[in-house]
């Protein structure tokens, strides 16, 4: 089985200001960040921003070039921003990679390769020719491929120990809910409107005498799917013998919500006439769900916390962090739990940079800064 990350914007992303500064240190032997005893090296960060420079550089026209470079765009510097932002992926990485090694997880093969797929399909140029509407995901690998083995390994690792932690979270919050069958019932009780559906037919036609001879020869017994389909002007519905699926009361226009109240299960209504034309409707079913099918629904709705665990268990580490940043890089900002950019020049002198976090995928993106 394989894993989704979803991390939070909360928990993974900084709203940084576009600052800059000179970074004329070209030692890179020290440490850039120590995060609860960890260090991660100047040196793997310089090497982390040489492969995001030069990804940058693979893209102008990307907002990934802007962010890196800046809104002047010049290729001699980046932004300290963009920098800040790889720091605090490294930050949030070692809290994790400490949960999990803690917990005593394990990821495999098959985790790793899912993580890969997941942070090269973010890399992958977005289509600009009007007949391709999704992005080439072998151009995204080939991005990936660029990198640098270390690289590689380190946002396939991250990834895949996120997921694999995520989902151990998720089922850790389920156990603890203890969702009962009084209180799956109870909820029932005090939510049938939540499960009250219309299962509902029809067919569309433009003119009233069309839909009088459709319903004569319903009537008369031919099939109602049978009719949608080589009938209805709705094609969508029609291709599927005119089913419009179950839908919460409300959902149609209030002639044909007043049909569907109006009418008996099983025999169709009509001619009935909308701003869309005339319609011809087979109502299914309606009313509220029987307990039994929706039973195993509400009960993983109740297992299921507010609040996603993984982005709980974030904030929660983040807030208890002990973080030491290297002042070239910036400054850690307890209140804000984040990497906060040094303060300087308006106009950088160095080239510096590194990654960031994509917030609805989850994967690692990449940042720079000086």
């Amino acid at each position: 089985m394989t894993r989704t990350l979803r991390l939070s914007a909360v928990a993974l992303v900084v709203l940084l200001a576009a600052a800059l500064s000179a970074c004329s240190d070209s030692n890179t032997s020290g440490t850039a960040l120590t995060v609860n005893g960890t260090e991660v090296s100047q040196q793997v960060i310089e090497d982390e921003i040489d492969d995001l420079v030069s990804y940058a550089k693979s893209a102008p026209e990307s907002q990934f070039y802007t962010a890196v470079f800046g809104e002047d765009a010049s290729e001699e510097t980046v932004t300290t921003a963009f920098t800040a932002q790889v720091l605090q992926e490294r930050v949030v990485s070692i809290l994790i990679n400490d949960e999990f090694e803690e917990r005593g997880l394990e990821i495999t093969q098959e985790d790793r390769d899912a993580a890969e797929a997941q942070f090269a399909s973010q890399l992958a140029p977005q289509p600009t020719d009007a007949t391709q509407t999704t992005a080439d995901p072998a151009a995204g690998q080939a991005v990936f491929d660029s990198f640098s083995e270390e690289f590689q390994d380190f946002e396939i690792t991250f990834n895949a120990r996120a997921a694999a932690l995520s989902e151990a979270l998720a089922a850790e919050a389920q156990e603890d809910a203890e969702v009962t069958d009084a209180d799956v019932q109870a909820y029932y009780d005090a939510n049938q409107d939540q499960f009250t559906q219309n299962c509902a037919s029809h067919i569309l036609v433009e003119d009233e005498a069309t839909a009088t001879d459709l319903l004569a020869q319903l009537e008369a017994g031919a099939d109602f799917a049978t009719l949608a389909e080589e009938n209805s002007t709705d094609t969508g519905s029609g291709a599927q013998g005119g089913d419009l699926g179950c839908q919460a009361p409300g959902t149609f226009v209030p002639e044909f919500e007043t049909a569907i109240d109006e009418a008996t299960v099983g025999e169709v209504t009509g001619p009935i006439e909308t701003e869309f034309g005339f319609h011809l409707i087979l109502v299914k079913s309606k009313g509220v769900q029987p307990f039994e099918d929706v039973e195993d629904q509400i009960r993983t709705q109740l297992e299921t916390p507010a609040d996603d665990p993984l982005n709980t268990f974030l904030a929660d580490a983040l807030a208890n962090a002990e973080v030491e940043v290297n002042p070239r890089y910036g400054s850690w900002d307890p209140e804000t739990q984040t990497v906060v950019p040094p303060e300087g020049p308006e106009s950088p002198t160095t080239t510096v940079a590194v990654p960031t976090v994509d917030p609805a995928a989850g994967t690692a993106t990449t940042v720079a800064g000086g």
